[in-house]
């Protein structure tokens, strides 16, 4: 038994749960707040369910986090109970317990205490019984873990008699990084081996927060409203006015303008950008605030709404959820005809990777939800996580160098668009639609992105015959050549609007869309790669000569991935044209090519969760830097070149994100050469021996 642990009766655990319970009557029972001009009492319970406003309290309380209360309470109680009923003290329940009565306080006392004082409210002159007992009963949570656990006194009892062993050795190095080190091993030991599903649930439970108390919390914080991406786009807000032109203007004046001295005009317009910079750093005004306030305020609002719930949800799921995952094919055994343990194995992990995507949905659908905007920026991040996985597959697994990937995604846009507008809609270009518009969604939808899929696929057959005939970078001409043909043809056909682009294309595509082609798409590439065709493909990228001595039919294998990437790559055209209701060839030039090279390269080749990760950090980062305006385009390739300067392999170079998907076993001896644990693999260096 370790010192952590004690048997007996355990009183911290029974005075936690006797202060769960108050805190519970108190919200639920009790006058909680006063109603202006005295028209009464209110409990806590009313206040957290009047989401309309209709409680006229007194002094105009907002009472935000006022719903951790009786959660933070709910939580303590049951592990107080389970500490009860297994007859145990654990010193990691107490922190546990601490925590959530931390959580309590600082959360909505704290708030309310500030924004009364702040707002000059007196808002603690009508406050209640129920208030002050449930802040009594906080206080109790916390005070708790002081209690000292019976081993832990034995211990401290008997440790003069203990003779001191040799000394440990320390590893040396700079004192400054050794509070680092023991916070990184300490956050590694309570939160590096949780399942992926506590992080969903705390992540689904944060945006929940963000919806009932996000606004209240961004207007005490300083926002005038909740910030769009985390915070990203107003960060750089106040260096939106900054002029750069007049650094350069006086040595290339325009025909209207005459400067005498251009030497001395662009130190001053130098001096001017300076002290822009300085006020856009520390302060513009009282209403408009510096670059470093802005930070504060954005990494407090993340802290509060985001990371400290999760961490927090994380803490207490972590091993229920782990203990779950692990048992349940056991669970599983009074299915008709007891299947094998490895078929238990796999369909329980199977559920679990279902019930993970839900809450993963939940979680996005809860904060896109807010308003439009972050709803379309998840598109854009769903669309480009399709392109960069895709083209992933033929420059990363592969080993082979495609430029052209937007020409394939103009294809399935364009294609998808024409069959959606002359299907199901009715609209001047192309008249009445050709069948009903009732069949439009979802059946006509989904047909027309397989077909863009398909005629996409089609499209990258014919590139690919000629070109996979030859070695080494005739792919990267002809793909680039393939996308100048393609917009090229596309603007010399009026029919769909030519350079002018296609108006018109019904707003079909959504959340939900975009995430299950997500989700299919990273399914289709991930079992592709891991399979026994797939091992082909990553031998070609190794040697091409001895995958062929090996018995591989190289031009078959490559043909394949093209085809597969190129049809994913259509698909997402799709999805893209049916987000902007407008496809213009210009959109899908080589700047675009460019745009999910740079993803691929930047998340790192033959790597799935690297491509995945990229995009969604491309995508922030240009919505971020868009305050900048035209400047953006300069600091996004410095951040790449920095990157690449300091990790040349990308982010997850050929390696993948281990997650703990269906929980980790405990140390026991395996089980018919069953694994013991079920995660994402490492991804293989070298395959060609297999």
């Amino acid at each position: 038994m370790t010192p952590h642990n004690s048997r007996g009766f355990p009183a911290g655990a029974a005075l936690s749960l006797l202060a769960a319970i108050a805190i519970l009557f108190a919200f639920f029972a009790l006058p909680w707040y006063q109603l202006e001009d005295g028209a009464g009492t209110v409990t806590g319970y009313d206040i957290v369910s009047d989401t309309d406003g209709e409680l006229d309290l007194a002094a105009r309380a907002t009472h935000m986090f006022l719903v951790v209360v009786p959660l933070a309470a709910l939580a303590a109680g049951a592990t107080a109970l389970w500490e009860l009923l297994a007859g145990r003290a654990r010193r990691k329940a107490a922190i546990t317990i601490l925590l959530l009565g931390a959580l309590t306080l600082g959360y909505y006392y704290g708030t309310f205490f500030y924004e009364s004082r702040a707002n000059d409210r007196g808002a603690t002159g009508f406050v209640e019984n129920g208030f002050y007992v449930a802040l009594i009963a906080g206080l109790v949570l916390i005070v708790q873990a002081l209690i000292p656990l019976r081993r832990e006194a034995e211990t401290l009892a008997a440790g003069s008699a203990v003779e001191p062993g040799p000394p440990a050795q320390v590893v040396e190095g700079p004192r400054w990084r050794q509070p680092f080190r023991r916070f990184g091993r300490q956050f590694r030991r309570y939160f590096g081996s949780a399942p992926t599903m506590a992080y969903l649930a705390g992540a689904w439970a944060a945006m929940l927060l963000e919806r009932h108390d996000g606004g209240f919390f961004a207007r005490l914080v300083g926002f005038r409203r909740a910030p769009s991406l985390f915070g990203a786009t107003e960060i750089l807000e106040p260096f939106s006015d900054l002029q750069f032109s007049g650094i350069l203007a006086p040595f290339f004046p325009a025909p209207t303008d005459n400067f005498p001295h251009p030497f001395a005009a662009s130190l001053d317009a130098i001096g001017d950008l300076a002290r822009d910079i300085w006020s856009a750093l520390f302060t513009q005004g009282p209403r408009d605030p510096g670059f470093f306030s802005l930070l504060i305020d954005v990494l407090t609002y993340d802290l509060v709404i985001f990371i400290i719930p999760i961490l927090v949800i994380v803490l207490l799921l972590r091993d229920p959820l782990n203990t779950l995952l692990v048992r349940s094919p056991s669970w599983l055994s009074a299915l008709p005809g007891r299947p094998s343990l490895g078929v238990r194995q796999r369909f329980s992990f199977w559920v679990a990777i279902v019930i993970q995507l839900v809450l993963l949905y939940l979680a996005l659908d809860v904060w896109s939800s807010e308003n439009d905007y972050r709803e379309l920026v998840l598109m854009y991040i769903g669309v480009n996580i399709m392109l960069t996985v895709s083209l992933n597959l033929v420059n990363g697994y592969m080993g082979e160098f495609s430029v052209g990937h937007a020409g394939f995604m103009a294809v399935g846009a364009y294609v998808s668009a024409v069959l959606t507008m002359w299907l199901f809609v009715e609209e001047p270009v192309f008249g009445g639609p050709a069948l009903s518009s009732d069949l439009g969604l979802p059946y006509g939808f989904l047909i027309a992105l397989v077909a863009g899929g398909v005629a996409a696929g089609l499209a990258a057959l014919i590139v690919a015959v000629p070109s996979f005939r030859t070695r080494g970078d005739y792919l990267a001409i002809v793909t680039l050549a393939f996308n100048f043909i393609v917009i090229g043809v596309i603007n010399n056909i009026p029919a769909v609007g030519g350079p002018r682009g296609l108006n018109g294309v019904p707003l079909w595509t959504d959340l939900r869309w975009v995430f299950v082609m997500v989700v299919l798409s990273i399914l289709v590439i991930y079992s592709l790669v891991n399979s026994t065709f797939g091992k082909g493909i990553i031998a070609i990228r190794e040697d091409e000569i001895a995958a062929e001595l090996m018995g591989v039919n190289t031009r078959r294998v490559k043909l394949v991935a093209f085809i597969v990437s190129s049809f994913i790559a259509g698909v997402a055209g799709g999805l893209f044209a049916h987000v902007l209701a407008y496809v213009n060839p210009a959109t899908f030039g080589i700047l675009k090519s460019t745009e999910v090279l740079v993803m691929v390269y930047l998340g790192g080749m033959g790597s799935i969760s690297g491509s995945v990760i990229a995009a969604v950090l491309f995508t922030i980062l240009i919505e971020g830097l868009r305050p900048l305006a035209v400047l953006k385009w300069v600091a996004i390739p410095l951040v790449l070149i920095f990157l690449m300067l300091h990790r040349p392999q990308g982010l997850f170079g050929f390696r993948e994100i281990k997650l703990n998907l269906g929980g980790i076993r405990p140390e026991e001896p395996e089980e018919a050469g069953e694994p013991s644990t079920m995660a994402i693999q490492e991804a293989p260096d070298d395959a060609a021996a297999d």
